[in-house]
């Protein structure tokens, strides 16, 4: 439920704020271009759909429906569900009461009327019902207490109300940001904001938990994809960070792993080379044994013819002895080439072993450097994801400026000090000292009261201890404007070059943040 709600909140912005921005920049580029729809697009664009995907999915939503129907039996379910029911029902009283409001129409009475529409929810949700912002940023509560309903359908329509009802206040506030303050409009409170920073908090880490484990999934199975969805130079700098991680323990066995490698490699190198020396030796011992035997075989002397006589027994001796040395000499040529053979086969065995043991060694290495990439992939997915989510708010006053109407840029200075009272009533200079530099911008729609599209906001901060700290932070945002005129934060009239000193407040869910330093050059962006 709480990664449901992290990416729903995503996707309701995706499609109440940059969806809209897209397509009205593609109508101003292209006068011909039209809306299209999902069943004109072309079929390798179109997004999988789950019945598409799994045939089976319709069983799958009933389960859902079921278990929302089995939670909601519940009393606790059943109160928050009701306080669910008076939440849109309030949303769409506001919807009314701002399009209601006229030209004419006081902005007390229209703050007065709201404050009458979110008395009752807001008795439940702890919010303060006369300030709509403080009604947005609580409203985080209630979604959050959805969590253990596992109402899902009444989880995402709330947050879609929440995002609409948030861009009608703002819009309300562009068309009407002339008039300056707002009597509905003001910051919220602590403990809303804690609820909010709380709900985004959860929902970073429900997508985490789903994120990570389909990574090592997906690592397993298909290594070339899981490589295409991470950014490699980071990567790149994970997997150094991992590899400088190893233990003293881990290097010295891998040294050694390596000389056990290098001496399997020599212990082979030399059974090979004994092999071919016995090999070219057992060659030179047969050639010497054919030089030997070729004076007796090739011998160009006649036989001698056998003797006549009538002891016929003695000649059969002789016979029998010569078979007999002959036979001899047979069993010992037999018993030297068994044991070369045997010889041959021990070596053959030794061989195989060490092959054996080698291809294991091999194979052990490269486990652990697939674990090591593994590692690597998984740290950087729950880096990248470690801002999605976050609730960030912005409460900002100073110089704003739009460019074109698709840039804008808001900035603001401060300064200070760190010395002591002490220091100040002495006359003595100040030992150290900052400066920061706080800026916003959007791009999309950026007009004279009305932001809309990706906004960035961030800050350099340096100070004199030779630090200097730059940090940024995205996500989609819709917001208005409203004049503020000459005051202690914009003391200068720049409205000459198009500059106005505006105010504006609001909060969003960030996709991702980055942080640099300076100075030396390290960053953490996602």
């Amino acid at each position: 439920m709480a990664a449901y709600s992290s990416i729903m909140e995503q996707v309701a912005q995706f499609d109440d704020i940059t969806w809209p921005e897209l397509m009205s920049h593609l109508a101003r580029e292209d006068k011909s271009h039209t809306k299209v729809g999902e069943d004109e697009l072309p079929l390798e664009y179109r997004c999988d759909d789950v019945e598409v995907v799994n045939p089976d999915a319709n069983v799958h939503k009933l389960s859902l429906l079921r278990i929302e129907a089995r939670h909601a039996q519940g009393s606790s379910t059943e109160a928050i569900l009701a306080v669910s029911a008076a939440l849109r029902q309030a949303v769409a009283d506001t919807h009314r009461i701002l399009d209601a409001h006229g030209a004419n129409t006081s902005m007390n009475l229209t703050a007065h009327h709201l404050q009458q529409t979110w008395h009752v929810p807001c008795r439940q949700m702890g919010c303060d019902a006369s300030n709509m912002h403080d009604v947005f940023v609580a409203s985080h509560r209630q979604t959050m207490a959805l969590f253990q309903t596992n109402a899902v359908a009444h989880m995402r329509l709330e947050i879609k109300q929440r995002v609409k009802m948030d861009l009608r206040v703002q819009r309300f506030i562009a068309e009407h940001g002339h008039k300056g303050q707002f009597p509905f409009f003001r910051p919220s409170q602590t403990s809303s904001d804690s609820a909010a920073s709380a709900y985004g908090e959860k929902g970073r880490d429900g997508v985490i938990s789903v994120v990570l484990p389909t990574m090592k999934v997906l690592v397993d199975s298909d290594e070339s994809r899981a490589l295409r969805l991470v950014d490699l130079e980071q990567f790149e700098k994970i997997r150094q960070q991992v590899e400088e991680e190893a233990t003293a323990d881990s290097h010295s066995e891998a040294h050694d792993d390596g000389d056990h490698v290098k001496a399997a490699l020599r212990s082979l190198e030399d059974d090979e080379q004994e092999q071919d020396e016995e090999v070219h030796h057992e060659e030179d011992e047969e050639e010497h044994g054919d030089e030997a035997m070729s004076p007796e075989t090739d011998s160009d002397e006649e036989e001698p013819e056998p003797l006549q006589t009538k002891d016929a027994h003695q000649l059969a001796l002789l016979k029998t002895s010569g078979e007999i040395a002959e036979v001899e000499m047979g069993e010992v040529e037999d018993e030297s080439s068994w044991g070369r053979r045997r010889r041959r086969r021990r070596r053959r065995r030794r061989r195989r072993r060490r092959r054996r043991w080698l291809r294991r060694r091999r194979r052990r290495w490269l486990r652990k450097v697939w674990r090591r990439v593994k590692q690597a992939v998984v740290r950087w997915a729950k880096k990248f994801f470690e801002c999605f989510g976050q609730y960030s708010k912005w409460d900002a006053v100073g110089y704003t400026k739009s460019f074109g109407g698709n840039f804008g840029l808001s900035f603001g200075f401060s300064g200070g000090h760190s010395g002591s009272i002490k220091e100040l009533i002495s006359g003595r200079m100040f030992s150290s000292g900052w400066v920061s530099i706080n800026f916003g911008m959007a791009v999309g729609t950026s007009g004279e009261w009305w932001w809309g599209g990706v906004g960035v906001s961030g800050g350099v901060s340096c100070s004199s201890g030779v630090t200097c700290r730059l940090g940024v932070s995205v996500g989609a945002i819709g917001c208005g404007w409203w004049d503020v005129g000459i005051n202690p934060v914009c003391p200068f009239d720049l409205s000459t070059w198009g500059i106005k000193c505006q105010a504006s407040r609001g909060g969003t869910l960030l996709v991702t943040c980055c942080g640099v330093d300076l100075v030396t050059g390290k960053n953490n962006c996602r």
